[in-house]
């Protein structure tokens, strides 16, 4: 229903430059002729048109200054610049037969006169354009904002080293609602940490960027952390926790010149022991606490140590030359410093002068040694109390014989060594007068000096022989 015109100076870009369509009643031009300005009666090119139905002609005078293709200003990335960043604005619609020239805030841009201007500051852009045949059009105006970057400021809180399973607060001091975040480690992107703070509980190099709302990004600088190992605590005993008044334990560890050392009793510390051994002899609980560097502090196992009390030293009593003393677990006997063998009893009778003590234990084994007791009233000949005993020959060759005068109702006659030890009993019982016992020492009873002890009801007689088989 119209005539469309388009500037074909340059064929493979054709310039669009209006449409015209004067209808009226009629239903549309059936032809059309051009009438060149140099037959034109007015001396400018016209178009005639024919018009049907109404059987007219609409002529139409062509300007010969066709406006140049400006559909307008496009741009690629947002219209609000981050500072350091540009935004890129363009004629939507160029032509290499136009001329362009961008203004910002109505003033030419110097040197701007390419189809293309990256933008890196705010305000008004528009952009004139003309063509071979002195046209002219300018564009709308787009407006840039320019803002500036978020400042992606890291800090800690706490100590950037730190102990293994332990962590350090990290964040931006620069937080601000709207504000995205990626935290790194060792360059890499840590998944799932884009909130504003992270807690580091490895060693590494860490860092984060930030984008603000306007989706401008900033980087910040980087820290460094570094984990420490706990110390490892490896305590020994020198013996048994459990011991009597007097004696001790000691508890020892490795040295480590990296490591500090504070022995403890419970929970109180023990003056002066900061060395890796400690000597003990008294009850309590004791550990001691290592530290790495000055930076990591652990506690190792208690060691329970229980002292026990001595018994109360014994008295030894006397009666002749029974020797006993007061009740307890176990007992030893000496006899001039020497244990007397199988002399563990309560009660033991002297058989030769000489230094006597005894030696209680109690249920904890702990022992308590007696005073010494001197006794030097043992006469070695044959004295009998009440009767005459009579032990022979002497010496002897492992037979002997034994004989008392008197009837004897109960009797004991024993065996001991020279050291007091007891070998053999040899009779218990009633022993009529003038009866010989006969005896014969062990096969196993070495050569030597050894003692038979006879005791009555109202007498008692050691008697020394000697054995040379």
């Amino acid at each position: 229903g119209g005539v469309m015109m388009y500037d074909i100076t340059n064929p493979l870009a054709p310039v669009y430059v209006g449409y015209a369509n004067n209808r009226g009643p009629d239903r549309g031009a059936e032809g059309i002729i051009l009438i060149p300005a140099d037959q034109s009666p007015n001396g400018k090119n016209i178009v005639i048109l024919s018009n049907e139905t109404s059987s007219t002609l609409t002529i139409y005078e062509i300007n010969p200054c066709a406006a140049p293709g400006l559909a307008g200003i496009a741009n690629n990335g947002s219209l609000t610049i981050c500072a350091g960043d540009s935004v890129k604005l363009y004629n939507s619609n160029s032509t290499t037969t136009t001329t362009y020239q961008w203004m910002l805030n109505g003033n030419e841009v110097a040197g701007a006169t390419d189809s293309v201007l990256y933008v890196d500051q705010a305000g008004a852009y528009s952009l004139f354009a003309y063509n071979a045949n002195g046209c002219e059009n300018t564009s709308s105006v787009i407006n840039t904002q320019a803002v500036a970057l978020p400042v992606a400021n890291i800090m800690n809180s706490g100590a950037l080293t730190y102990c293994a399973g332990d962590s350090v607060k990290l964040s931006d001091a620069n937080h601000a609602a709207g504000n995205a975040y990626t935290w790194t480690l060792n360059g890499n992107a840590i998944s799932s940490a884009t909130d504003s703070v992270y807690y580091a509980n490895q060693s590494g190099i860490f860092g984060f960027s930030v984008i603000d709302a306007n989706g401008c990004k900033d980087s910040s600088l980087t820290l460094t952390t570094q984990t420490v190992n706990y110390p490892v605590i490896s305590v020994s005993a020198s013996g048994v926790t459990t011991f009597c008044s007097g004696d001790s334990v000691t508890f020892t560890l490795p040295q480590n010149n990296n490591y500090t050392y504070q022995w403890i009793n419970g929970s109180t510390l023990l003056l002066n022991e900061t060395d890796t051994t400690l000597t003990v002899n008294a009850t309590g609980n004791y550990a001691v606490i290592v530290s790495n560097s000055g930076l990591c502090a652990d506690t190792s196992a208690t060691n329970t140590v229980t002292v026990n009390a001595v018994p109360t030293i014994p008295v030894i009593s006397q009666t002749g030359l029974d020797l006993s003393t007061a009740s307890a677990a176990n007992y030893q006997w000496y006899f001039n410093g020497n244990t007397i063998s199988g002399a563990n009893t309560q009660n033991y009778t002297a058989i030769q002068n000489g230094i006597y003590a005894v030696e209680i234990t109690d249920n904890n084994g702990c022992t308590s040694m007696s005073a010494d007791l001197s006794i030097n009233s043992i006469s070695l000949k044959n004295i009998s109390v009440v009767n005459n005993i009579s032990v022979y020959p002497n010496p002897n060759k492992g037979n002997i014989t034994i004989s008392v005068s008197g009837d004897q109702k109960n009797i004991t006659i024993e065996l001991f060594d020279i050291m007091g030890k007891k070998l053999e009993t040899i009779h218990s019982g009633s022993l009529l007068s003038k009866e010989t016992i006969n005896y014969t020492l062990p096969a196993l009873v070495a050569d030597g000096i050894y003692f038979i002890k006879v005791k009555g009801v109202s007498f008692e007689k050691t008697e020394r022989i000697i054995l040379q088989r």
